[in-house]
């Protein structure tokens, strides 16, 4: 009987070892594929209930501005707009889970426990004691997660090779920035005008309480 060749497969049936190693390799390769994949999939999840989230979140804030402001102002107009561009957001999102063949529905471990805080901010924003600086803290530290969020998501398609992903992730991200500028510039000046709300009345305060003794 002959010998069996190595490096051929000469039997027809086992493969030598040298045959071998190009099928661990390529075995290898689809499992560190499926494994990005189903990283992706999962963080993809829980930034699709972070802009859900963060848009409930802008509703409310909205509502609540609404409220307070009784003039025309155009910051109504950039918070609307910053609410669209999560709808956007969220529409790309859901087209690349399908691409990578998941359920953009579908919901995750981590994605729950992200709607289950998001939620307790949105009650916080929408509770009608909360003042408009405190709701506008609760979607500053929202966007801070997003701008996170957005650059991660940009690394890891970026090293998986999904090139196309990772740069509209990049551009999400460049919107998030100038969301999160916006945000924390109109809570800057939110803050001011409480303080020179407040302190004139504390003041009041202060000398009643003193002509009183």
């Amino acid at each position: 009987m002959d010998a069996t060749v190595t490096g051929t497969n000469g039997t027809g049936t086992a493969l030598s070892p040298l045959d071998s190693k190009p099928v661990l390799k390529a075995g290898m390769a689809a499992m560190v594929k499926g494994e990005e994949r189903r990283v992706l999939l999962a963080k993809l999840a829980e930034r699709i209930e972070l802009v859900r989230a963060g848009a409930r979140l802008y509703d409310a804030v909205i509502a609540k501005y609404q409220d307070v402001d009784q003039g025309v102002d155009p910051m109504r107009g950039k918070l609307q707009r910053i609410r669209n561009d999560r709808l956007q957001h969220f529409i790309m999102l859901a087209q690349f889970v399908r691409q990578l063949g998941g359920n953009p529905g579908a919901q995750t471990p981590c994605a729950g426990v992200i709607a289950t805080v998001s939620e307790a901010i949105l009650q916080l924003a929408a509770n009608p004691r909360t003042t408009l600086a405190e709701a506008l803290n609760a979607l500053l530290a929202t966007e801070q997660i997003d701008n996170t969020s957005w650059a991660t998501l940009a690394k890891l398609t970026g090293d998986a090779g999904e090139h196309e992903m990772a740069g509209r992730f990049l551009r999400a991200l460049r919107d998030g920035q100038e969301h999160l500028a916006i945000v924390k510039a109109w809570l800057a000046n939110e803050e001011r005008l409480e303080c020179e709300q407040v302190l004139p009345d504390r003041l009041a305060q202060m000398v009643c309480n003193l002509q009183g003794r």
